[in-house]
């Protein structure tokens, strides 16, 4: 984490919302991160990964979550951390900014290989709202060699997300048709409702 001096008022509100003894609702401390804003945002991660107890990290993230920093590139450091949720949370600041998420895109890609399922669920749904701009990179990322498991496969359940079957190559369209053809046989389609849902 960066050492720069906390503001005195970030200080004092962070170390406010890591006790639980405090007579204060620890949600009135977690506000003032939200109006700091970005000085904020790595001290919450490590709060996050450094947290005495469940409820501590609990707060942490909630007032992680509140943040609303404008440049996504702040949230390139949290898609390494080693909370679960930090990096899905920075992965849904790249989602809601798919335009300038786009120049981070090189950066973005490990996530799909993440091994949490609900970070690389986030990770395929950024890459879908970056759309087009993703797919020279994700492409790149299917010919080479993995660097990871699942961030293959991972890759193309994002390109098949940006544009269909005409976004894959030869090779991955006839490997999604085989997979297509594997999991209809042990799925069972069930029957609709009566209530025409």
């Amino acid at each position: 984490m960066d050492k720069t001096p906390l503001p005195t008022e970030l200080s004092s509100a962070l170390a406010m919302l890591c006790d639980e003894g405090s007579p204060v609702d620890w949600k009135v401390p977690a506000d003032t991160p939200r109006e700091i804003g970005r000085p904020a945002l790595l001290p919450l991660a490590e709060i996050v990964a450094s947290a005495g107890s469940p409820e501590v990290a609990r707060r942490a993230r909630w007032a992680l979550r509140r943040l609303d920093v404008a440049d996504p590139g702040a949230y390139a450091p949290l898609l390494r951390h080693s909370d679960a949720e930090v990096r899905d949370h920075a992965l849904f600041a790249f989602q809601t900014r798919p335009e300038a998420a786009s120049g981070y895109v090189d950066r973005l890609t490990p996530s799909l290989g993440d091994p949490e399922t609900q970070v690389r669920r986030r990770a395929v749904t950024t890459f879908k709202e970056i759309g087009t701009a993703a797919v020279p990179a994700l492409r790149r990322l299917r010919q080479r060699p993995a660097t990871g498991p699942r961030i293959r496969a991972t890759a193309v359940e994002a390109l098949a997300g940006i544009g269909g079957p005409a976004a894959l190559d030869d090779r991955d369209l006839a490997a999604w048709r085989r997979l297509t053809r594997i999991k209809q046989l042990t799925e069972t389609p069930e029957r609709p409702h009566l209530c025409g849902s």
